[in-house]
């Protein structure tokens, strides 16, 4: 690592695609839970704990649910205006079109 390297380094800390050691880790871990135990909010307002996967990125399982179902009714709605099809969804010309050729 040269100087220019090192003091790049200094300035901008550890890069969000580098993996955390294991001190950092443990760090992390260990504020993370007195982060939620010692909140300045009281519990009877908030609701919401902040969940956090293996690699100590922030994960929310019911947004990922709501992007999943925003993403079909797109898809529904794409479908139904004829942009694209769905999958295993065969037209009715096309139906009858397979249906006489793989007879023999």
């Amino acid at each position: 690592m040269t100087v220019k390297d090192h003091l790049t380094r200094l300035a901008f800390g550890r890069s969000p695609f580098e993996p955390l050691s294991p001190a950092q880790q443990a760090q992390f871990s260990a504020a993370s839970t007195t982060a939620t135990a010692t909140s300045a909010e009281p519990q009877t307002q908030r609701r919401y704990v902040q969940q956090y996967d293996a690699s100590g990125a922030p994960m929310n399982p019911s947004s990922a649910a709501r992007k999943q179902a925003m993403r079909r009714a797109q898809n529904e709605v794409l479908a139904l205006v004829g942009v694209c099809e769905r999958k295993g969804e065969v037209k009715e010309g096309e139906a009858k079109e397979s249906g006489g050729r793989g007879g023999g």
